[in-house]
């Protein structure tokens, strides 16, 4: 069914060109809202269970994720990652565990699909079970992903970016086995349409659905801090379903197809600073969910602060596409923009996801070569 809720742009304009009616009080409530994690200090090593840089990404894989577990089980603390480079296959983080990245260390994740377990998540603004993002969290409070290293998701044209079905990013007809393109997205589409129940959307293994480089699903109190992200497959951090998320002195670099920088959807109390984002889409994009499904969840994304960042990829700052559940408070300040922009604040949806936006202020932005400032459309890509 098609219809379109009530879109507000409430005092958009004005508090964008001349931030009137900022409110000081409201800025204060909203940040001291947003609480941090709580993680024991005491240190395990990966090396100590069995993880080695010269050893499979399947090996590495069982014995980070074994550490994980027995930290988080035994009241947790640093899950260390020492200088040097680890193949992998998907992690999952656990409560009141904090994922440290020395300097120096890069956890590198194999472009082996077999490693990357079905869990729930959701794909596009859609609920289903897809392959594991390389970082996941269901459920998990206290988490945390800290350090100077890097998390290098794998993603190039020969591995994950081909699976998006273009050939710029290396998608080859009647030889790319698995893609997006090849039915597993409009498949999808149709499900949610449909109302077929989360349980039954059912995808990974050949469906070509990337994943996400850093997921976290209805989980409290998140902390991602000075680590360096690169070539994600897809989207490249995605707090789905959240509360109090900290994003801090983070470097993004992706290239990729849908590449992302900072996506929170259907969350709440989000902070976002000192952050580098150069991406070949969005820089940070906030949703709440896609047509009937975010509706279902009707969970908005609110009260969310960026400040600080440094961006340079096709869109500064994003509401939409996906945000049937509507988003309200976003403050964005002090930031600026590199080099082109297509569009600096970017506020999209369509008939089929309506949603609403609520008090958005931006103040003491600069951009460069930018061909919109403001955008708004309520006509974007249809489904």
């Amino acid at each position: 069914m098609r219809y379109l809720k009530t879109l507000l742009l409430a005092l958009l304009l004005p508090a964008c060109a001349f931030a009137a009616g900022w409110d000081d009080n409201e800025y204060k409530r909203i940040e001291q809202s947003i609480q941090l994690p709580k993680i024991a200090e005491r240190q395990f090593l990966i090396t100590s269970f069995g993880a080695k840089t010269t050893a499979t990404a399947a090996q590495n894989q069982k014995a980070i994720n074994k550490v994980i577990s027995l930290v988080s089980k035994k009241g947790g603390g640093k899950v260390i990652i020492p200088k040097g480079t680890w193949n992998t296959g998907a992690i999952e983080l656990k409560s009141h565990v904090n994922l440290v990245l020395e300097e120096g260390a890069t956890l590198h994740f194999a472009f082996e699909p077999k490693l990357y377990p079905l869990v729930r998540t959701s794909w596009e603004g859609l609920a289903c079970w897809n392959y594991s993002p390389c970082i996941y969290a269901y459920k998990a409070t206290d988490i945390a992903i800290t350090g100077k290293g890097t998390i290098d998701g794998g993603g190039n044209n020969d591995t994950f970016w081909q699976w998006n079905g273009s050939p710029r990013f290396g998608f080859k007809e009647g030889v790319t086995k698995e893609s997006q393109k090849l039915g597993s997205r409009s498949k999808l589409l149709k499900m949610a349409e449909d109302g077929v129940p989360f349980d039954e959307r059912k995808f990974g293994m050949g469906c070509g659905l990337r994943p996400q480089l850093v997921n976290m699903v209805h989980c409290e109190r998140i902390l991602i801090k000075d680590v360096k992200m690169i070539n994600s497959p897809f989207w490249v951090i995605h707090p789905l379903l959240s509360k109090n998320i900290t994003v801090d002195g983070v470097y993004v670099w992706n290239e990729g197809p849908n590449g992302d920088g900072c996506d929170p959807e259907a969350c709440e109390n989000v902070l976002i600073q000192n952050c580098v984002f150069h991406t070949g889409d969005d820089c940070i994009a906030i949703k709440s969910g896609r047509n009937n499904d975010g509706r279902l969840w009707n969970q908005p994304s609110k009260n969310i602060i960026i400040r600080n960042c440094h961006f340079k990829g096709l869109h500064a700052v994003v509401i939409g596409s996906e945000m049937s559940s509507g988003v309200r408070n976003v403050i964005v300040e002090n930031c600026d923009y590199a080099g082109y922009c297509k569009r600096g604040i970017f506020i999209k949806t369509n008939p089929d996801r309506g949603g609403f936006v609520e008090n958005v202020f931006v103040k003491n932005c600069s951009f460069g070569d930018v061909e919109d400032l403001f955008y708004v459309t309520s006509r974007y890509a249809g489904e």
